[in-house]
């Protein structure tokens, strides 16, 4: 994915269901290892991430 100020973000993603619930399932999204990607998300963190509507998002 590419974001508008950091660039590029790579991500690796897993399947998590239970024997019970085989119909849900949750996707869990991460950094991919030595790709940056981890440092990128602190710098936006960092730096304070606006809505589209210009208010901020607390942590």
């Amino acid at each position: 994915m590419h974001h508008p100020l950091v660039g590029e973000l790579t991500f690796d993603f897993r399947f998590l269901q239970t024997a019970d619930a085989e119909q849900l399932r949750l996707m869990i999204y991460t950094p991919r290892s030595n790709s940056g990607t981890a440092e990128k998300i602190e710098r936006l963190l960092a730096t304070g991430v606006r809505h589209a509507n210009g208010s901020s998002l607390s942590r």
